[in-house]
């Protein structure tokens, strides 16, 4: 991460009218400012402390890859080593899983219509924003999950804080 950088992103959202922590903002980027050119700058400033899921029920593979999990591309073939993931983190199932990272049932009942960001702060925590499908069209929209994943990135947050915070 280049934590500047990342400052300087947050700062010319604030700018526009994006908090990380607003809720319920309505900022209002320059139409110059693409949906695909925030998101690009994004991840380039956090670096590997931000990722983007456009299709967010992958995100559970790629932690399990990244934990070294053997998990084929189409992990519920039954020939990986998914269950043996889920089993030990603790869950019995996918939205279980999901569920004790803050997210509902009902969105992993849906997640064709919603992307993920994992962002890792500097104490090597993670945590994951749900983003609906339709706000990565729109670079007003983006900016506010955005703004919070970038935020999020430059704290110290731990579990003890937020139990939806995981490590890989």
């Amino acid at each position: 991460m280049v934590e500047p950088l990342v400052r300087e992103v947050l700062a010319r959202l604030a700018r526009w009218g994006c908090e990380a922590g607003d809720v319920g903002v309505s900022p209002h980027l320059p139409k110059a400012v693409s949906p695909d050119a925030l998101m690009a700058l994004s991840l380039e400033v956090a670096g590997g402390d931000l990722a983007f899921f456009p299709a967010g029920e992958m995100l559970i593979w790629e932690v399990a890859r990244h934990e070294g999990y053997d998990i084929p591309p189409y992990p519920m073939a039954g020939c990986g080593e998914a269950r043996e993931f889920l089993a030990d983190s603790g869950v019995s199932s996918i939205p279980g899983w999901y569920a004790a990272r803050g997210i509902p049932v009902e969105v992993t009942r849906d997640f064709y219509a919603y992307a993920c960001l994992m962002a890792r702060d500097r104490t090597f925590w993670r945590k994951v924003y749900v983003v609906p499908a339709v706000v990565l069209g729109d670079a007003s929209m983006l900016a506010v999950p955005l703004a919070r994943a970038l935020g999020f990135c430059l704290g110290e947050d731990s579990a003890a804080d937020d139990p939806t915070l995981f490590r890989c």
